[in-house]
C-alpha cells in the first residue's frame, strides 16, 4: 500500500479511498489496512 500511496495517480479509486480515510483523521494502520482490503476486492 505504501507503493500505491507514493506512485499512483490521484484519479485511481484506491488512492482516492486512502486519501479520504487519511483526511478523516484515521490512524495510519487503520487506513492502510482498509485500503489493502479495498485493493483486494477490486
Amino acid at each position: 500500500m505504501g507503493v500505491i500511496l507514493q506512485h499512483s495517480p490521484e484519479e485511481e479509486p484506491v488512492y482516492q479511498f486512502m486519501d479520504k480515510k487519511r483526511h478523516e483523521g484515521k490512524p495510519y494502520k487503520v487506513y492502510m489496512m482498509a485500503s489493502a482490503n479495498k485493493f483486494l476486492r477490486i
